[in-house]
């Protein structure tokens, strides 16, 4: 919008080289987040068991529980 708003070549041609980088840059960055995301995938708790319509709280604290025991134990795993 601004490109087309601008007044004279010069101003719309800079437009045009800070759209370029910021496209670049957005490029590269959203590379990265696809890489880190392939490697974290475990640390995504499985939120299944959460999504069932427990009838009682105590369902859904055991069904926490259960997975932050898991994420313990996979974490624990590690050293």
């Amino acid at each position: 919008v601004e490109v087309i708003m601008a007044r004279d070549n010069t101003t719309a041609q800079v437009f045009i080289a800070k759209a370029a980088s910021l496209s670049s840059a957005a490029r590269n960055t959203l590379k990265s987040i696809q890489l880190h995301q392939e490697r974290i995938v475990w640390e995504r708790p499985d939120t299944r068991l959460l999504r069932r319509k427990q009838k009682h709280p105590e369902e859904k604290l055991q069904a926490t529980e259960f997975l932050m025991r898991g994420m313990e134990m996979a974490l624990g795993s590690c050293t």
